[in-house]
């Protein structure tokens, strides 16, 4: 296991431009790696459909769309088959990992 590490920087210019004005520029960002991900474990990869009559969908397509777990989706299409987990008597299993990154920038005038 990694230590998550976040490291955080910023960035300030003032200048004046006459006596009664000033102009700010500045700049924050961040950018952290090694955070906790979740995934589930037993989740077959999906599939491409390769019958020319369509294949029987398991009940979500890969863009997330819920279908009916009988609905027929065409020939090309990246689909998740019903019933394909590798381990069929277990239905979630979670695995946490610390591969996770994450980044911020903004510029403020």
């Amino acid at each position: 296991m990694f230590t998550p590490t976040v490291q955080e920087w910023s960035l300030t210019v003032e200048r004046e431009i006459t006596k009664d004005m000033m102009l700010q520029l500045s700049y924050v960002g961040s950018q952290s790696y090694h955070t906790n991900v979740t995934q589930n474990v037993n989740v077959a990869p999906p599939l491409v459909c390769q019958d020319p009559q369509g294949c029987i969908s398991g009940g979500t397509t890969v863009g997330g769309t819920p279908v009916s777990q009988t609905a027929v989706v065409p020939q090309g299409t990246l689909y998740m088959a019903p019933g394909r987990r590798p381990n069929t008597y277990v239905a979630t299993g979670v695995g946490y990992f610390n591969q996770g990154t994450a980044s911020y920038h903004s510029l403020n005038a």
